[in-house]
């Protein structure tokens, strides 16, 4: 499924993200993450920014709260439900935010930026039209 279609089919409310947050997240138990699952690998790589510390960039970078950690990983978990595609990278901001990018297989490119737990920003490119930007959750 595209990023688009799992943004899409109606809002992504505040109950359901919430509810995701508290869906188990599967490790492997021998610390490997197997590379046919790009959804395992960015979920393992999302949950390990909770060990990072201030200064984790060595220019002062501030680490992501847990609640922050724990917001990513149920939208993350909600998307992922809904069909669509893994992330391409994710990574943490210098001022404690956390980024899901995400490249389409149909060429599509998806930025999530989550500020503050259960909020994020999104903006939305597809080739030959204007970017779209949007607030999660939506309002139904």
């Amino acid at each position: 499924m595209t990023i688009a279609s799992a943004l899409g089919p109606g809002p992504i409310l505040e109950h359901q993200w919430r509810a995701k947050q508290r869906t188990p997240l599967h490790v492997p138990t021998n610390g490997t993450v197997p590379s046919s699952d790009r959804w395992e690998a960015a979920l393992n790589k999302l949950a390990g920014f909770r060990d990072l510390q201030e200064d984790w960039d060595g220019q002062g970078a501030h680490p992501p709260s847990s609640e922050l950690v724990d917001s990513a990983l149920g939208l993350a978990a909600l998307i992922r439900e809904r069909g669509m595609e893994p992330p391409t990278g994710v990574a943490p901001g210098p001022m404690g935010t956390l980024m899901l990018v995400c490249h389409g297989s149909n060429g599509t490119y998806c930025e999530i930026e989550l500020e503050r737990p259960f909020q994020a920003e999104v903006m939305f490119l597809q080739s030959g039209q204007a970017a779209r930007h949007w607030m999660l959750p939506e309002v139904a």
